[in-house]
Parts: C-alpha cells; structure tokens; sequence
C-alpha cells in the first residue's frame, strides 16, 4: 500500500523533458573521490588489521610484478615486430637490388645483341 499515490507517466512527462535539457559541462562534475583499499573499522581485531594490511601489500607487490611483466612481454613483442619488419625491409631491399641487376645485365645483353645485329648490316 502506497503513502501517496503513483506518479502518472502525463505528471512525470514535464520533468523528465526538463531533466533533458540540462547539461552539465564534464569539466565542472568532479570525480568521485575513492579509497582504493577502504580500511577496516579501528575498532575491529587488532589481528584483523594486521591481515588486512599484509594483504594490501601483497596486493600492491602482485600488481606491480604484474606490470613489470606486462611491460616486458610488451618490449619483447615490439622488438620482435621491429625485428621481422627490419628483415622484411632488408629482403625487400635485396630483391630490389637482384631485379636491377637482372634489369641492368639483360638490358646489356640486349645492347650487345643491336650492336652485333649493327655489324652485320641488319637494321632493326
């Protein structure tokens, strides 16, 4: 049983359009202000208090062991793609350096070949 009679969707209408048209701009809402690890009431077991910040520190050792690890796996893959990047630039490289050179000795040849049909007297 209510204390007061439901809100109509016609009564609640006007607010919510008007809620709608207010905008905060994001730099004037502040973030909200969390305790990354809340502490436990004072008055709790003394033994409880000296779990709780033996866990946070293993929390904040594992984290950053895990971010050490996390950086290195990334330093590894990025070496690792530089790595395969560089070589296939450097095969690129060389298999533009052979088709020159393949381009360089068949236009030779095709040079020598005029110049032996020139001696001749055949003219192309």
């Amino acid at each position: 049983m209510f204390i007061h009679h439901p809100i109509t969707e016609e009564e609640l209408a006007p607010f919510l359009s008007d809620a709608k048209m207010l905008q905060v701009p994001e730099t004037e809402v502040p973030h909200p202000k969390l305790n990354k690890y809340p502490a436990p009431i004072k008055t709790a077991n003394e033994m409880l208090l000296v779990k709780h910040e033996e866990f946070v520190t293993i929390i904040l050792n594992s984290n950053a062991d895990l971010m050490q690890d996390y950086k290195d796996q990334k330093e590894e893959w990025y070496s690792e793609q530089k790595r395969a990047i560089e070589e296939r630039w450097w095969k690129e490289a060389e298999d533009a350096v052979k088709k020159a050179a393949e381009a360089a000795k068949a236009a030779a040849e095709t040079n020598e070949n005029k110049e032996i049909v020139s001696h001749h007297g055949v003219k192309f």
